[in-house]
């Protein structure tokens, strides 16, 4: 039983000092920004352009995610 106490007491002392380490990267990290891009209706050309341009100046404004919200029935075919 005194085993399973260290392992646990061990198993949390690691996390505890992981997450300690994240959280001062993300701090250092600055602000996160997200861009996102929304997609109602069948995918079409145009619809793939917008998506291409908009992931393009996410990464000109180095954004930290792009996100692309569909709501579309299907595709080009």
């Amino acid at each position: 039983m005194l085993r399973m106490g260290l392992r646990v007491f061990f198993l949390g002392l690691l996390v505890m000092s992981v997450a300690a380490g994240l959280r001062g990267s993300l701090i250092a990290a600055g602000p996160t920004t997200v861009e996102i891009l929304t997609v109602d209706g069948t995918i079409v050309p145009v619809v793939a352009d917008y998506i291409d341009r908009g992931i393009s100046q996410a990464e000109d404004r180095n954004a930290s995610v792009c996100i692309i919200k569909l709501n579309t029935p299907g595709g080009w075919g």
